[in-house]
């Protein structure tokens, strides 16, 4: 079994090691594996005195099958805004 409160750690330990001050969590499911995730990569980015921006999954399982579609295109629009307005550089952890 992996430790995935240690990988979101390690994630946000990489990207404050380049001196990054603005972060993201950019995940592609909504599911467990990366709930702990980002618990373990929050909580060692705000360790130090930053935050992170917590990006809407691209993907759901709880939508229906038909209305996917749409609405991964509309997160997808939401997350290019959201990037776009954000201070640059920024580090992003996607998985």
């Amino acid at each position: 079994m992996e430790d995935n409160e240690a990988i979101g750690r390690l994630g946000a330990e990489h990207l404050l090691e380049r001196n990054l001050k603005t972060f993201v969590w950019a995940p592609f499911w909504d599911d467990t594996v990366n709930e702990e995730r980002f618990q373990g990569f929050a909580n060692a980015i705000r360790s130090t005195g930053f935050d992170c921006v917590r990006l809407l999954p691209v993907n759901t399982r709880r939508s229906a099958r038909s209305s996917r579609h749409m609405n991964r295109t509309l997160r997808r629009r939401w997350v290019i805004h959201t990037i776009r307005s954000l201070r640059y550089p920024l580090g992003i952890f996607l998985l």
